[in-house]
């Protein structure tokens, strides 16, 4: 999906529908991050925010959302699962009028201060809303929206209490000082590469958001960290070297492994992109059936 694709979509599906929203947050996809995003946001006055790489809880509400849309969609794609594009608009009405466990009441609800019209309506003859003047409708619609937000936001606080207590459980609170060394989580190209690299060295402590810059600036969260205690992930190469030389080594690998955790809550906006680790390319072989064919390039004399 380019640049353009988001872009348009974000105008015609949600600006002009809804209104420009005050922030945007997005994953560090070059599509999200492109100067075209960029410059719309700076059009109708957007906050651009994005997420830090490989922690999928930055942006937990859609990650969270997917797992229940692939659910219901695996549900009701039985036969064949190549018609999910067909059924997706009827499963998303059947969880935006469904209540949701949080807040106990549905989607639709909460956006639009009322529930959809559905046939159930027309079949169980549920009580119609009395005639109102225009001013009448309007004050009566504020306050039910003001009433059902007030009542949600409670739910969603106890709800949230609940999780936390339920999540906590099985995690571990790291805590980090300045000068500390530690190891970075980094995804595996193969089966033999290691799982962390480092050791980096904490440079400055302000919030859980944390800058690694090894040779430019990258946003990494703190799940990725893990306390360095002394082994040399490059022993094979102090191997033949003076202590003046090791010493030296060291200190340009420290000058070079730095870790900087930031004090603001929002990742700042002047990154540069990850390092791409990408899944090692398969080698392609020609078929045997092609070795038949002698190709040669001719040259005018």
């Amino acid at each position: 999906m380019t640049a353009n694709t988001v872009a348009r979509t974000l105008v015609n599906e949600f600006i002009c529908r809804y209104g420009a929203p005050k922030s945007l947050h997005s994953d560090q996809g070059r599509n999200f991050e492109a100067a075209l995003i960029k410059e719309l946001c700076e059009t109708f006055d957007i906050h651009k925010t994005r997420t830090t790489p490989y922690h999928p809880q930055s942006n937990g509400l859609v990650e969270r959302f997917h797992r229940t849309l692939l659910t219901m969609l695996s549900a009701r794609a039985t036969t064949d699962r190549r018609n999910w594009d067909l059924i997706l608009p009827m499963t998303l009405l059947a969880y935006r009028t469904s209540i949701h466990e949080s807040t106990k009441a549905t989607p639709y609800r909460i956006l639009f201060g009322r529930e959809a019209a559905l046939p159930i309506v027309v079949m169980y003859r549920l009580p119609e809303i009395p005639p109102q003047t225009p001013a009448e409708y309007i004050w009566n619609f504020r306050n039910d929206l003001a009433d059902s937000f007030k009542e949600i936001r409670e739910k969603l606080k106890t709800e949230s209490r609940r999780q936390k207590k339920w999540y906590d459980r099985g995690t571990t609170d790291y805590k980090f000082n300045i000068d500390d060394k530690v190891w970075l989580a980094t995804p595996k190209k193969d089966k033999l590469d290691r799982m962390s690299e480092g050791p980096y060295r904490i440079l400055q402590q302000v919030g859980q958001n944390i800058y690694i810059n090894p040779r430019k600036k990258l946003i990494v969260h703190v799940d990725r960290l893990k306390r360095w205690y002394g082994t040399n992930p490059n022993a094979m190469q102090t191997r033949g070297k003076t202590p003046e030389q090791q010493v030296e080594a060291d200190n340009n690998e420290e000058r070079s492994h730095h870790v900087i955790i930031t004090t603001s809550n929002q990742p700042e906006q002047e990154t540069s992109q990850e390092q791409d680790f990408s899944r090692p390319k398969r080698t392609i072989i020609t078929p045997r059936w092609l070795k038949d064919y002698v190709t040669a390039v001719s040259q005018t004399v």
